[in-house]
């Protein structure tokens, strides 16, 4: 048996073991030194007597001191042992709580609190900016909408609505037919003017009859000549309004959509900003740091006295520890 580690071990425990034990100790060394070689008062004990009784205490000695060290051996053995279970269940526990703290920052995308202020300044700014973009969209997409139906309402009069006087007469002056028509009904007019001043009372009464004649007959010209030119107008009109109904039409849906997408994102962001504002976890990510940091701090002290017990009794353990990994910040 090699007793060279053991007794090299003993000398810092001899202190604890006590003057009466070590007495103890060599008493029963003595006895049993008397018991073999028996009482020679008489006579000074040969040199082999000696060498026996040396061997028997330094057996005695030997014996009991290997049986302390085996006794602390197992006592440091049995510390090892529950130090390992204890940075077992430290380690669930530390990641229980990393895993908490990473639910519990998920709304902002951070732990850190400087910077959770920083995106609940960012979600406020941009709800705020989608709202203002959303307002004036619904405005125009009012005014188009009303718009369109007064248009339809417009196309489906039955009556002249359409066609104003003012563009009727416009119509008539670059019209080269009615222009015509009217410059003739000027010049029996003006001839007619003249015969009611010149003539006699009996040519005068006829001129007036067949210059009358004449020209009843041009203004029922002019009065047909308006009516097609009133009814193509008309069709103008309708068609304007028709195109301006169907870019009515594409510019509602174009504003419908896109108030659609803004109010998507308006409620999204809402959802977003109340998770900020109102999530109880916010305010325990500060805690819930602390206690990941006081963890691994516990981790880093049981895990070095593992390592001391280890070189202390010489052994390899079956899994080594992990080291505790950092506090996780989170931040995206």
């Amino acid at each position: 048996m090699n007793t060279t580690e053991p007794r090299s071990a003993c000398c810092r425990w001899l202190p604890m073991l006590g003057i009466g034990l070590l007495g103890a100790t060599l008493g029963i060394a003595a006895a049993m030194v008397v018991a073999a070689v028996g009482p020679r008062a008489e006579s000074p004990p040969a040199d082999n007597d000696r060498e026996t009784t040396a061997d028997l205490a330094k057996a005695v000695v030997d014996a009991y001191l290997d049986q302390v060290v085996e006794h602390e051996r197992d006592r440091r053995r049995e510390r090892l042992g529950a130090l390992r279970r204890l940075y077992a269940d430290k380690q669930g526990e530390l990641k229980e709580k990393r895993e908490d703290l990473q639910r519990l920052a998920k709304p902002t995308g951070t732990s850190d609190p400087p910077a959770i202020a920083v995106k609940r300044q960012a979600a406020l700014d941009e709800y705020a900016e989608c709202r203002r973009e959303l307002s004036p969209l619904k405005i125009q997409l009012r005014e188009a909408e009303a718009d369109l139906k007064f248009q339809e309402a417009l196309l489906s009069q039955d009556d002249d609505t359409l066609v104003s006087e003012t563009d009727l007469d416009d119509l008539l002056r670059s019209d080269s037919i009615a222009e015509q028509l009217l410059y003739q009904w000027g010049l029996l007019q003006q001839r007619l003017d003249d015969v009611q001043t010149t003539a006699n009372p009996r040519a005068k009464a006829q001129y007036e009859e067949k210059l009358g004649r004449e020209m009843r007959v041009l203004e029922a010209q002019i009065d047909a000549r308006q009516a097609v030119l009133r009814e193509e107008l008309k069709v103008r009109q309708e068609a304007a309004i028709g195109e301006q109904i169907k870019r009515l039409k594409i510019k509602i849906a174009v504003l419908a959509e896109q108030q659609k997408e803004l109010e998507e994102d308006l409620s999204r962001q809402r959802e977003e900003l109340e998770q900020v504002h109102t999530s109880t976890g916010i305010d325990q990510l500060p805690m819930g740091r602390a206690a990941i940091e006081r963890l691994a701090g516990m981790l880093d002290r049981i895990a070095e006295e593992i390592d001391v017990l280890e070189a202390e009794l010489g052994t390899v353990p079956r899994t080594m520890p992990a080291s505790p990994e950092p506090v996780p910040n989170t931040e995206h």
